[in-house]
């Protein structure tokens, strides 16, 4: 009886069926890249949801520290109180407000709000220490009429009191504050764009942060200044600046303390130029620009060709609407220099980064909070064919999916547009790819009400790109999966006229292991699934009519 057992256990898993996959968890975290058979509890990728509770993903991982702030155009983080954590500064640009929230348990979870100062649109914030007592003070540049400054505000040391010094009182729109030390004499300086004026310029300190002394940088039709940095190696600090009115972005080489200035275009065509960031981008050891093109919608980076800053070569990153403001980190700790970019209007208004291939030639996009899964291979040509899921969403949430398939696991090619409803991904694959992936985006404005993914289901049936019912004029039988075989072994059979099909598998011994029959086969092409088999050398054969073939495979694990 045992034996009959096992036998029908065996016979049950020999079968002419199509595919389901199902995910119901995610705790084991990320990593596995696949190719997989099954997902199990892993997957590939995550960013900005938590997956620690079994059995569910969510947007556990965002801390809310104000959702009533009005237009939070710009943001630094440090610690502004003295108390060994990171807190927030914030300018509110809608709101007209500077201020800074305090972490209170040093943990992200709880956050008190601090005034700073009141003014008509903060444009730039910037924490830095500009009177050299070791604590952090504040720096803003004002956009709009109402205030048109540079100013900064002195800390007391705890965040609790503030004093306002003018660095410039007629910065007609402000677009660009940096702080360094430009002429190197150990005080921070600051780098100054004034949009409206079309001028830069950058403002000595006299160490105290009392006086200030103005030099001219440059002109230009909407300058826009977010970055500087050593570009040539000389040992003083360059500048880039981007001209939004004249469509070009430009470096400005420092000739020694910040008094005179060679201006290098990187490029005189890129439309509604924003504010550029110095990087090494394709592992040359030389800086590199990155910078969003906000009017003719693309993120790109451009190649510090002649290594001395007078030729670059432009490179796309990704093209969308309208690129708001971009930086730039090493955010997967693999050695080299990603992108992150968030989106002003038009189709995209979120946050994305970019994983960098080390070289700069390949870009992988990352969506904020998302999942996504390990490459799932189907072990045969496939049409892939439901994506089905179970969600908790609420008020405007939701969850989308991307999704794309491949017959090369190394390169899967891009992901699909949104899909916002369980349904068909057949208008998303292609027929015969064995290998599938999907992504998943979690979206919510609200911390009241999170979005959560409980399950996700992919279907397929099992079809083949080199047969078909028409193409089929005689008997044969190969195996499908590459031998030796790593997962469940797959057979493909075809036969030109209806009849009956005898599948039988032998060990190396010649002792028949399983064997199952079907007598009422169309014509067509077939494929098998042999489960159940323990490793080893096997052999399986196919009957049909006169027709008698076999195949030899190794099962390893």
């Amino acid at each position: 009886m045992r034996v009959q057992a096992i036998l029908l256990a065996v016979l049950a898993g020999l079968c002419f069926a199509d595919g389901t996959e199902v995910q119901t968890d995610w705790a084991s975290g990320p990593g596995t890249p696949g190719p997989v058979t099954t997902f199990g509890s892993a997957f590939d990728f995550s960013s900005g949801v938590d997956f620690s509770t079994a059995g569910e993903v969510t947007l556990g991982l965002r801390h809310m520290v104000d959702d009533f702030a009005d237009a939070a155009r710009w943001t630094d983080c440090d610690d502004i109180d003295g108390d060994g954590d990171m807190d927030l500064l914030v300018g509110l640009y809608s709101a007209d407000s500077l201020l800074w929230y305090e972490n209170l348990d040093g943990e992200g979870f709880s956050w008190e709000t601090h005034g700073v100062a009141a003014g008509d649109g903060p444009s730039r914030v910037v924490l830095s220490d500009m009177d050299g007592d070791a604590d952090l003070d504040a720096v803003c540049g004002w956009y709009n009429s109402g205030s048109d400054l540079v100013a900064w505000y002195e800390n007391d040391g705890t965040g609790g009191g503030w004093v306002q010094h003018d660095i410039e009182p007629s910065c007609d729109g402000c677009r660009g504050v940096v702080v360094r030390d430009m002429d190197d004499d150990n005080d921070n300086d600051v780098i100054v764009a004034s949009y409206s004026d079309d001028y830069f310029c950058w403002y000595q300190n006299d160490g105290t942060g009392i006086t200030w002394t103005k030099y001219d940088i440059g002109t230009g039709n909407g300058p826009r200044i977010d970055d500087a940095m050593d570009l040539d190696y000389d040992g003083d600090i360059d500048i880039v600046v981007g001209l939004y009115s004249a469509d070009s972005l430009c470096w400005y080489e420092n000739e020694g303390i910040g008094n005179s200035w060679i201006r290098h275009t990187v490029s005189g065509s890129f439309n509604g130029s924003r504010g550029g960031r110095f990087n090494d981008f394709n592992g040359d050891m030389f800086i590199d620009i990155m910078a969003p093109c906000g009017s003719g919608d693309s993120l790109c980076w451009f190649e510090n060709s002649d290594l001395i800053g007078t030729s670059w070569t432009r490179h796309t990153i990704d093209t969308f609407d309208f690129p708001w403001m971009a930086s730039t980190a090493d955010i997967d700790n693999d050695g080299d220099s990603d992108v992150m970019v968030c989106g002003y209007s038009g189709t995209f208004t979120g946050a994305l980064w970019y994983e960098n291939n080390g070289s700069g030639t390949v870009w992988d996009q990352h969506v904020i909070y998302v999942v996504e899964s390990s490459i799932l291979d189907a072990q045969e040509d496939a049409g892939w064919t439901t994506l089905d899921w179970s969600a908790t969403v609420g008020g405007n949430n939701s969850v989308e999916f991307q999704v794309r398939s491949s017959e090369d696991s190394g390169n899967m090619g891009s992901w699909s547009s949104a899909i916002t409803a369980p349904g068909s991904v057949t208008p998303y694959t292609t027929s015969g790819d064995n290998y599938f992936q999907y992504r998943a985006l979690l979206l919510t404005d609200s911390v009241s009400s999170l979005p959560v993914l409980e399950d996700v289901t992919i279907s397929w049936t099992f079809v083949s790109t080199e047969h078909s019912e028409g193409a089929v004029d005689q008997y044969e039988l190969h195996l499908v999966s590459p031998n030796p075989v790593t997962a469940v072994p797959v057979v493909g059979f075809s036969i030109p006229e209806s009849g009956t099909v005898e599948i039988s598998v032998f060990d190396v011994s010649g002792r028949m292991v399983n064997r199952h029959t079907d007598g009422n086969l169309e014509k067509g092409y077939y494929q098998v699934t042999l489960d159940g088999l323990a490793p080893g050398a096997y052999f399986v054969r196919m009957k049909a009519g006169d027709f008698d073939a076999a195949e030899r495979f190794v099962l390893i694990r």
